[in-house]
């Protein structure tokens, strides 16, 4: 039987191996997966939904949730994966941030029942698909009024099976009430919320008049406006410079300074926490800002006269520092050393105990208080 012929080296090379220019590589294998997650994933469109958003809220759309009674969170999952095939864990998770009991948005766009957790929370976990229930909030007739008057392209979904909107052709500026962010390749975007009645004032005033000042804007539109209250310690010349970043990208990055929960004495002079229950809903934090300045009391209220901050965010939400106390301290160690002398009978035992004791708590509420 002959022997069958294998390809020598050269053969292989010609045959399976092309040289290329690594920029032509970039430019027709890695740009279309950027553009593809740019355009279809990360980014918010105009709307002010991701892709992801959309897929969902139509489907609930047609599911008729708009108007009828909730249904199991585990039957929205499954008719939205006609139009997402990226997993049902992504889309519950997607719907739970758009829910009114995550506390995520300022204006909820599903009306939900059930455990779905809380955003600023890092234990309280929402509950599985299927022992929750869902429906469309009453202000999704804002996005979907005009949908079937031909208000916007159709396209076909992955399988071209159905159809789905490219846009939501919402009534009121959803972009700037529903704080989004996203991160694609070479490019993100970070939303804060703002009042919706504020919104729709500015919104007003430049339809009427697109030459409308900053200023004009700072008396319509105050400031961002978060799910989780606090107060924003506002100063009106970053908050124009803020404003005027829409129109002039040659400025840097804007950050919100936030004051919420009360002033503790005991804690150092420029140091003020702030707890992540009142802070924007991104992630679990609990963050710390340092002020450089002077502050003052007046009629209960702190301001600050701010000429520096730092951030430092950590994983610990409502835990306050106490400061260090002699009297819980010793009645602790008098509980221990009756216990441990109950269990052992050994005085010396028990008091060995209570000293170990003692040290770990006052290393405990001198990093606590650092």
């Amino acid at each position: 039987m002959a022997k069958k012929k294998t390809p020598s080296k050269k053969e292989y090379k010609d045959n399976f191996i092309q040289e290329q220019r690594i920029t032509d590589t970039l430019e027709l294998n890695y740009m279309p997966y950027a553009m593809s997650v740019i355009v279809s994933r990360a980014i918010p469109e105009i709307d002010g939904f991701k892709p992801s958003h959309r897929k969902l809220l139509y489907t609930m759309y047609k599911m008729g949730l708009l108007t009828g009674s909730r249904t199991k969170s585990a039957n929205i999952v499954g008719q939205t994966m006609r139009l997402n095939p990226h997993g049902d864990a992504a889309i519950y998770e997607t719907m739970v941030r758009l829910a009114k009991g995550n506390e995520t948005l300022l204006h909820p766009f599903v009306d939900s029942k059930g455990n779905f957790g809380k955003v600023y929370s890092r234990d309280t976990a929402y509950a599985a698909s299927r022992y929750t229930e869902a429906k469309l909030e009453g202000i999704c007739t804002e996005l979907f009024k005009d949908i079937d008057s031909d208000t916007g392209d159709m396209v076909d979904n992955y399988d071209a099976t159905m159809k789905e909107p490219t846009l939501l052709p919402t009534t009121f500026p959803n972009v700037l009430v529903s704080a989004n962010q996203g991160i694609a390749v070479g490019m993100a975007s970070n939303i804060c919320s703002f009042n919706l009645a504020e919104i729709c004032d500015g919104t007003i005033a430049l339809l009427k008049n697109p030459k409308t000042s900053t200023d004009k804007l700072l008396d319509l539109i105050k400031a961002p406006d978060f799910s989780g209250g606090g107060m924003l310690l506002y100063d009106e010349e970053q908050m124009r410079h803020g404003y005027g970043v829409y129109t002039h990208t040659t400025h840097d990055k804007d950050r919100w300074v936030m004051q919420a929960g009360e002033w503790h004495e005991d804690c150092p002079l420029e140091w003020h926490t702030l707890y992540d229950s009142d802070c924007p809903k991104a992630k679990h934090f609990l963050a710390l800002v340092k002020f450089k300045g002077e502050r003052k009391k007046e009629a209960g209220t702190i301001h600050f006269s701010i000429a520096e901050y730092g951030s430092n965010f950590k994983h610990r939400p409502y835990r306050r520092y106490s400061g260090f106390s002699w009297s819980t301290l010793v009645v602790g160690l008098m509980i221990v050393f009756t216990i441990l002398f109950f269990l052992t009978r050994r005085i010396r035992l028990s008091l060995l105990g209570c000293i170990i004791i003692a040290v770990f708590y006052t290393i405990g509420a001198l990093r606590e208080k650092q």
